[in-house]
């Protein structure tokens, strides 16, 4: 009697191992299609751009172009240099000085730039940083991120942000194929996310800060950011120079009073 209960549980057990490893391959194979979340770009109070590539930078700038909100949002992540190549004296930047640079490069004024948190080493540590950062009367938001991951980027912030709308707008430039096995850019997208969002849902972010700590306010950061714009204003106006005044011909030409 004890055996056959004993046989019965084994094959039970196996019966729910391999459906498991059926429903693990669906999802892995499916990939392509669930991880991102597309909505169609509309008129918003904030762009955010996250952090991971550069070239998000270009697709945040391209929506505030088009006049669908009146600041972009960029945080400061986790720096890790480079070394031995910093010390070998080859450029290496700060990621939000690099999309900020792409921002202005763009047409973006500097007054529109917003730049959030500190040392940020995860998306929710990132999302908690911008919740911070942004006005209460933001209500709707861009989110610039890569397609691979959008899906988990809207998780985060819809934590961070209740009552607040996410309109998820990933990079076009970022290459990612539905059939992911198809392309290997695709395909190592994929498993790194496959592999941060088992430990989104089932382990602990990884931060560099304590949950509820305070890395600025938001009067800190929109001091900062209005010092920063004020830094890129004088810089640009020391580079086009003073304004000529009209020659001594122009100025005896020149009507009385005008």
């Amino acid at each position: 009697m004890i055996g056959q209960a004993f046989g019965a549980l084994l094959k039970l057990w196996g019966a729910a191992c391999l459906l498991a490893l059926v429903a693990l391959a669906g999802l892995v194979g499916t990939a392509g299609w669930w991880l991102a979340a597309t909505d169609a770009p509309r008129p918003a109070d904030a762009i955010v751009v996250l952090a991971g590539d550069v070239r998000r930078a270009v697709h945040g700038a391209d929506l505030y172009l088009e006049g669908l909100a009146p600041a972009v949002y960029i945080g400061r992540p986790f720096y890790d240099p480079p070394e031995p190549l910093c010390s070998l004296g080859l450029p290496c930047p700060r990621q939000e000085d690099q999309m900020r640079g792409v921002l202005l490069l763009k047409g973006v004024p500097p007054e529109a730039v917003r730049l959030y948190g500190d040392e940020l080493l995860s998306t929710v540590e990132e999302a908690e940083a911008f919740a911070r950062a942004l006005p209460p009367e933001a209500k709707t938001i861009l989110v610039v991120t890569s397609p691979s991951h959008s899906r988990r980027a809207k998780s985060a912030l819809a934590r961070a942000l209740p009552g607040r709308e996410l309109v998820m707008c990933p990079t076009p430039h970022e290459r990612f194929e539905r059939e992911w096995w198809t392309h290997q850019g695709s395909a190592k997208a994929v498993v790194l996310e496959l592999a941060k969002f088992a430990q989104y849902y089932l382990g602990q972010p990884f931060r560099t800060h304590q949950p509820g700590e305070r890395t600025e306010s938001l009067a800190d950061s929109q001091a900062e950011n209005q010092t920063e714009a004020r830094a890129d204003a004088q810089t640009q106006n020391q580079t086009e120079g003073p304004a000529k005044g009209p020659t001594e011909g122009q100025a005896a030409a020149s009507p009385a009073g005008k």
